[in-house]
C-alpha cells in the first residue's frame, strides 16, 4: 500500500465517509489528484469529497489574502523605496534584480516569524562593522552603501502595510497573517498528509489547530534516515517528531523489510540518457508503465525526452510543468526583440546602432515568414538574405542612405515596428502585443506556437495593465519592462496535457511528494540537479542566517535527500542515471546519493542489490578513416587549376604540415568555420594596419625617407587608419571592444612611424607595397607551376634589399636558418616551429626570382612592440644577419621545388600525418578527420 492510500484509509477510519467539513493539505497539487481516487475507493461508495489543498493554497485561503504575482510585488516595492530613498533612488530598471533579492529576505523573516526590527537593526550593525576603518571617515561610497541598509526596516514596514491594505501578498506574509489567526470554524478537521520541511509560521498554525482539536497530521518517512541522527534526509522530520511526538506512531522499515534492485547507469550526455531510460520502458517495464515514473532531476532533459518519445505514446505519457515557453518560435521572437532593445548601441542624437547578432536573431526567425502578405514575400526574403549574409556587423538606424540604413529601412517597411527605435517603454508593449496578436491568428495550424502566441499576448496586455496602474509612470523605463518580460519568458511553461492517473508519468523531483512507485528512473543523478544546487541571493550573509535560524545550504540539501530517499523507499527497481561527461564550469561529477547507496545503504540492508556500469561507445578503428580521394582525374584538374593560378604560400604550408588538410582545403574546397562577430577580429586588425601602413607609404615609394616624410605620414596616420576600417566595413568606433582596438593601432602606427624617423640609416627607401609575385618555376616532367604571393614591404636598408612583413603582435621571434653547407634545409623547412621563419624565406625568395635579385634579406615588424621599429630579421646559426646569396637561394628553391615535387606526383594520396601540433588547431580534427583520434604518424609512436 502507497503512502496515498494509507492516507485515504486512515481518513476515512477516524474521519468516516462523510467529509464535507474535512480539508485535506498535502505537499502539491498532483499527490491531491491521486488522493481524490484513493478515497472513493477507500470508502467503497460514492461520497463528498473533502476540501484537498496544496500547502501553498491551503495557506492563502486560510489567510484571507490572494497571491501578488512578481511584477504587482516589485513595482509596489519600488514605490515604497522611491519615497523612503527620496531624490538619491536609484532607477527602477537598476532596482528591480536587488528588489528581487530584497522580497525573498521578506519572505523569510515572515515565514520564521522573526522581529523585523531585529534583524534589519541586526543586518545594519553587521554591515557598519564590515566597513568601519578605524581612523578613517566615511567616503560617499560607503554613506550610500549603508544608507540603503538603514531603508530595510521602514521599507518592510510600509510595504506589509501597503500589502496588507491590498489583501495581496507574498507566501511568507500570508503564512505569518495565518499564524496570527485564532478560529477556523470553517472545517472540523483538518488533514496534514506527507509534509517534511514545516516552518515556524505554520507549525503555530498547526498548534493551534491541535489546541482546537481540529488537526491530523500524517507523516511519510522511513527509520533508517528518521533514526539516523546524522542522516540529512530525516533533519526536518526528527524536528517534527520533537514537535508533535504523539502524531509519530511506530515509524515504518520499508527498507529493511523489501527487497530492490538499484541500477546505476552512467551514460554520456543528455541524449544518452534520454534513450537509456527510453529502451528501459520500451523493455523491461513496457507491461508496468501505470506503476513506473521517470523522474527528470535535470529538468533540462525535458527537451529531448519531448523530440524523442515514441508517436504511438501520446495516450499512454503524463508530464508534469509544461513546455519552456522560451524554447518556443514564439518566445524566441520577443527574446530577440528585446535583446535587439537591450543591446542597442545609442550613438549620438536619434541614431541607433544594432549587432549583427542581435538583428540576425530576430529577423531571421521562422514565424515572421507568416506576416509577410504575397506581394511582399519576395522582398521580405531578399532584405532577410541580405542582413543574414554577414557582409555588414553593425546596422544603424538613422538618416543615410548607407547600405545598412536602407535595410533596416527596407524591413520596417515591410514588418513595422520590429527594428525601428521605440520611444518608450508603452510603445515596446504595444508593439510586442500586436507582433504576438498577428502571430496568434498566423499560428492556427501549428499548436505549439498558437498556445505560445496566446499565452505571451496575454502576459504582455496583463503586465501594460499593471505598469500603467502603478502609480508615477514616469519611473517606468524600457529596461524594467525587458527586465519583466524576460523574467515571464525564463519561468513560463505551457501546459501539456495528458491524464495524470494513466500512464507513466514524466515528473520533476518535486512533483514526486507524496507520491509512490513500483518503477522509479531517475535521468540526470548529478550534483547540481540532485540535490539542486545553488543558494538563492540574499541580503543576510551566511553567518546572520545561521544566527537567526534561517535556511542554508544544508537545509535545501536535506529537503532534496528527503525527497530521493521518500521516493525510494517503497519501489523495487530503481534505476539511476548519470552524465558521464564533466560540465566544463561546474563539475556535475555523479550524486553523492549514488555514493550513499553504495557505503552506507547496501552495508545496511542484504536485501538490497545493486549494480553499477558506464555505457560507452566501442569504435571499430578499422571502419574510421579520412575521406577516400575522389576521382584522380578531378583532382589532377585542380592541381593544374593552381600551377595556372598560382601555388600560395598558405597551400604550400598546409601540405608540408599534412597532406589531407591540403585536400580538403585546397582542392575539395572546404573552408573552415568563420565564427562572425561583431568585434574585430585578429587578422582584421592585421588587414587595416596593412592597409593604413600602404596608402601612408605610396606617395613615398622610391624616395629616400627623411624625418620630415615619417613626420608626414604620421600626421596622416589617423585618417588612413580610419580608412581602413571602413575599408573593412567595422562599424561603431566610438565605444567598446572595436574603439579599444583602434586606439591600439593608432598609437602603434604612430610610435612606429615616430621611433623610424630617428631610427633609419640614410640610404633607407621603400621600393614596393603590396607587391604581387608570381614566379614559375619547372618540374621533373616540364610542368610548370606558379608560385604566387604578396610582399608587404619591399624596402632598401644599409645596402641590402629586404622584404618585410607586418605583425600586429607584441612577440619578438628568432628567425634562425642554418644556410651551411652542410646543413639540412629541408628538415628546416618541414620543422612545424619554423612556419614564419619559413613564410619569411618563402616571400624574400620568391621577389629575388622574381625581379633578379642576388641578394636580400627578410624579417618581421611586430608592430605592437614597444621596440618593434627594430625588425626581427633572419639570421644564421651564429645569431648573425643573414643575406642571402645567388647560391643560397637557389638551394632554397631547390628544397622548395622538391616539395612542390611531391604534390604533383601522380602516386600522391594526400594521406593525413596526424601529431599533436598539426592537429591542435587544425579545423577539420574531429570533424571530418580522426586520423588525431585513432592513430598517430610513425614519428610520435
Amino acid at each position: 500500500m502507497n503512502f496515498i492510500q494509507e492516507t485515504a484509509k486512515k481518513i476515512v477510519e477516524t474521519c468516516g465517509t462523510d467529509l464535507r467539513s474535512v480539508a485535506v493539505v498535502v505537499p502539491g497539487r498532483r499527490g491531491g489528484l491521486f488522493l481524490k481516487k484513493a478515497l472513493a475507493l477507500a470508502a467503497g461508495k460514492t461520497i463528498l469529497l473533502p476540501q484537498i489543498f496544496s500547502i501553498e493554497e491551503y495557506i492563502y485561503y486560510q489567510s484571507g489574502m490572494r497571491k501578488m504575482d512578481e511584477t504587482t510585488m516589485l513595482t509596489l516595492l519600488y514605490t515604497v523605496y522611491k519615497k523612503h530613498a527620496g531624490p538619491g533612488a536609484f532607477p527602477i530598471d537598476e532596482f528591480l534584480p536587488t528588489g528581487k533579492t530584497l522580497l525573498a529576505d521578506f519572505n523569510d523573516v515572515d515565514d520564521y516569524l522573526l522581529d523585523p526590527v531585529e534583524v534589519f537593526t541586526y543586518l545594519m550593525r553587521v554591515r557598519e562593522i564590515e566597513n568601519w576603518m578605524p581612523g578613517e571617515a566615511e567616503t560617499e561610497l560607503q554613506k550610500k552603501y549603508l544608507s540603503f541598509y538603514q531603508l530595510l526596516n521602514p521599507m518592510y514596514h510600509l510595504f506589509s502595510e501597503k500589502c496588507r491594505e491590498m489583501g495581496m501578498c507574498y507566501q511568507g506574509m500570508a503564512s505569518r497573517v495565518l499564524s496570527q489567526k485564532e478560529a477556523f470554524p470553517e472545517f472540523s478537521t483538518i488533514v496534514f498528509a506527507g509534509l517534511n520541511a514545516v516552518t515556524p509560521s505554520l507549525e503555530a498554525h498547526i498548534n493551534k489547530l491541535i489546541v482546537s482539536e481540529q488537526a491530523q497530521l500524517i507523516w511519510d518517512a522511513d527509520s533508517w534516515y528518521l533514526d539516523n541522527a546524522n542522516h540529512e534526509a530525516g533533519h526536518f522530520m526528527r524536528f517534527n517528531r520533537n514537535a508533535w511526538p504523539k502524531s509519530f506512531g511506530e515509524i515504518p522499515r520499508f527498507f529493511e523489510s523489501s527487497k530492490k534492485n538499484i541500477d546505476i547507469i552512467g551514460a554520456p550526455l543528455g541524449y544518452t540518457q534520454v534513450q537509456t531510460a527510453l529502451t528501459l520502458l520500451e523493455t523491461t517495464y513496457k507491461d508496468q508503465l501505470t506503476d513506473t515514473v521517470l523522474v527528470l532531476a535535470d529538468e533540462g532533459l525535458m527537451m529531448p525526452l519531448l523530440s524523442s518519445l515514441p508517436e504511438d505514446w501520446a495516450d499512454r505519457v503524463n508530464i508534469s510543468g509544461g513546455y519552456p515557453l522560451r524554447n518556443t518560435l514564439l518566445g524566441q521572437i520577443v527574446n530577440a526583440q528585446l535583446e535587439l532593445l537591450a543591446g542597442t548601441l545609442n550613438d549620438s542624437g536619434a541614431t541607433r546602432t544594432y549587432r549583427y547578432e542581435s538583428l540576425l536573431a530576430l529577423v531571421s526567425n521562422p514565424l515572421l515568414r507568416l506576416l509577410p502578405d504575397d506581394k511582399q514575400r519576395s522582398d521580405f526574403i531578399q532584405v532577410v538574405d541580405d542582413i543574414s549574409s554577414g557582409r555588414l556587423r553593425y546596422f544603424r538606424w538613422c538618416e543615410s542612405d548607407k547600405e545598412d540604413t536602407l535595410f533596416l529601412k527596407r524591413f520596417d517597411a515591410i514588418i513595422p515596428g520590429l527594428v525601428s527605435p521605440c520611444a518608450g517603454w508603452e510603445e515596446v508593449l504595444t508593439r510586442l502585443i500586436k507582433l504576438t496578436g498577428e502571430l496568434f491568428e498566423k499560428c492556427r495550424e501549428v499548436d505549439l506556437e498558437h498556445e505560445a502566441a496566446w499565452l505571451v499576448h496575454s502576459a504582455l496586455k496583463a503586465l501594460h495593465n499593471t505598469l500603467t496602474s502603478y502609480g508615477d509612470v514616469s519611473d517606468i523605463t524600457i529596461g524594467s519592462v525587458v527586465y519583466f518580460i524576460r523574467r515571464h519568458l525564463q519561468i513560463a511553461k505551457i501546459p501539456l496535457k495528458g491524464e495524470p492517473l494513466k500512464g507513466i508519468q514524466i515528473l520533476g523531483m518535486l512533483e514526486t511528494r507524496s507520491l509512490d512507485f513500483k518503477n522509479v528512473i531517475i535521468l540526470g543523478a548529478n550534483e547540481g540537479f540532485l540535490p539542486a544546487g545553488g543558494q538563492g541571493d540574499s541580503f543576510l550573509p551566511n553567518d546572520v542566517r545561521r544566527e537567526l535560524k534561517l535556511p542554508l545550504q544544508y537545509e535545501r540539501d536535506a529537503v532534496y535527500a528527503y525527497h530521493f530517499w521518500r521516493l525510494m523507499q517503497r519501489a523495487s527497481e530503481i534505476t539511476l542515471i548519470y552524465n558521464t561527461e564533466s560540465d566544463p564550469v561546474y563539475g556535475k561529477e555523479p550524486s553523492r546519493f549514488l555514493a550513499q547507496i553504495e557505503h552506507e545503504l547496501l552495508p545496511a540492508f542484504s536485501t538490497i542489490t545493486a549494480n553499477r556500469r558506464v555505457l560507452g561507445i566501442k569504435y571499430d578503428k578499422s571502419a574510421v578513416s579520412p575521406f577516400e580521394m575522389v576521382d584522380r582525374e578531378k583532382i589532377n584538374v585542380m592541381l593544374e587549376s593552381i600551377a595556372n593560378t598560382g601555388l600560395s604560400f598558405t597551400k604550400f604550408y598546409n601540405f608540408i604540415a599534412c597532406p589531407y588538410r591540403f585536400l580538403l582545403e585546397g582542392i575539395y574546397k572546404i573552408e573552415k568555420w568563420e565564427d562572425e562577430s561583431g568585434d574585430i577580429a585578429i587578422n582584421t586588425m592585421g588587414s587595416v594596419f596593412h592597409d593604413a601602413i600602404e596608402k601612408l607609404t605610396i606617395p613615398f615609394l622610391g624616395k629616400v625617407l627623411v624625418k620630415q616624410d615619417f613626420e608626414t605620414m604620421a600626421a596622416a596616420a589617423e585618417t588612413h587608419l580610419e580608412a581602413a576600417f571602413e575599408h573593412e566595413k567595422i562599424a561603431h568606433l566610438s565605444s567598446g571592444y572595436n574603439y579599444l582596438v583602434k586606439e591600439i593601432l593608432l598609437e602603434s602606427l604612430v610610435h612606429w612611424l615616430q621611433r623610424m624617423k630617428d631610427s633609419v640609416p640614410a640610404d633607407y627607401y621603400v621600393k614596393a607595397v603590396e607587391a604581387e609575385l608570381k614566379p614559375v618555376i619547372s618540374l621533373h616532367d616540364g610542368r610548370k607551376v606558379a608560385l604566387k604571393g604578396i610582399a608587404d614591404r619591399v624596402e632598401f636598408c644599409n645596402g641590402v634589399m629586404r622584404v618585410m612583413d607586418f605583425k600586429t603582435t607584441h612577440k619578438r621571434t628568432e628567425f634562425v636558418f642554418d644556410i651551411s653547407p652542410d646543413a639540412d634545409i629541408p628538415a628546416q623547412i618541414t620543422d612545424p616551429e619554423n612556419r614564419n621563419m619559413l613564410q619569411v624565406m618563402f616571400y624574400s625568395w620568391l621577389y629575388a626570382s622574381q625581379e633578379n635579385v642576388t641578394a636580400i634579406t627578410g624579417g618581421v615588424y611586430p608592430v605592437l612592440n614597444n621596440t618593434g621599429y627594430k625588425p626581427d630579421l633572419l639570421k644564421n646559426k651564429s645569431k648573425e644577419s643573414l643575406v642571402l646569396t645567388k647560391e643560397q637561394l637557389t638551394g632554397f628553391g631547390e628544397a622548395i621545388t622538391e616539395l612542390v615535387e611531391q604534390i604533383y606526383d601522380p602516386g600522391q594520396t594526400f594521406s593525413a600525418t596526424p601529431s599533436t601540433k598539426a592537429c591542435q588547431y587544425c579545423p577539420y580534427n574531429g570533424v571530418i578527420c580522426y586520423a588525431n583520434t585513432f592513430g598517430i604518424s610513425e614519428d610520435e609512436e
